[in-house]
């Protein structure tokens, strides 16, 4: 995937070029990969790594992609270009229910939530019927609201398997983790630097297959 500026919206770039970005979810990512997705919505795309990536990989998957800074959007429609796939990428700004309701969802959708605690909004107990047949990957932001994850799991608890996936520490990437052939001249400080993701905290994502 080719970046059109050296420029990252809301989290670290380094890591999405070195190839160390969110490691933890590679396994499902793969997973992810493998699967033909007719629609992803991505909510939360920052310049697309995610939207562009997913849209390269699966070819069969049309992507709808949504973030609230201008300057994501404008990113991303960038790299969709560059990489050759803006004829499969949609872009737009807020992204709420009655947003993916208008969606013409397919066969099989797979939806991507990075939306820094909106999360709890977007998904409820009362419209989880919507997502019955969908894959989900949502990012939990539970330092914003400390009961997002307890009421994530009652929401889907009917419908999805739930698989959690903890982030791991900048720290332990830095001392044995993370062996990437561009940092082996860096020394230990610098190495927990450029693999520094900034998160607040460990955070965790919950991916949902559908159960039924």
């Amino acid at each position: 995937m080719k970046y059109p500026d050296q420029k990252s919206v809301g989290s670290a770039l380094i890591p999405k070029i070195v190839g160390s970005y969110e490691s933890e979810l590679h396994q499902i990512i793969g997973k992810i990969c493998n699967t033909d997705y007719s629609e992803i919505v991505d909510i939360g795309c920052a310049e697309g790594y995610y939207a562009v990536g997913l849209a390269m990989r699966i070819p069969t998957a049309r992507v709808f992609a949504y973030d609230i800074k201008s300057q994501a959007i404008d990113l991303c429609r960038q790299m969709a270009q560059i990489n050759n796939v803006a004829d499969r990428v949609t872009t737009g700004s807020f992204c709420d229910l009655n947003t993916l309701k208008s969606i013409p969802f397919t066969k099989k959708a797979l939806i991507i939530s990075d939306c820094e605690g909106y999360e709890k909004q977007l998904f409820t107990q009362q419209d989880v019927s919507f997502f019955a047949n969908c894959d989900l990957l949502i990012e939990i932001h539970d330092f914003i609201d400390p009961s997002i994850s307890s009421t994530l799991r009652k929401c889907f608890s009917g419908t999805h398997s739930i698989t959690v996936i903890e982030s791991i520490s900048h720290v332990i990437k830095a001392n044995c983790s993370y062996c990437y052939e561009e940092l082996q001249d860096y020394g230990l400080l610098d190495r927990r630097r450029l693999l520094s993701e900034g998160r607040p905290t460990v955070m965790k994502w919950f991916y949902l297959k559908p159960s039924l």
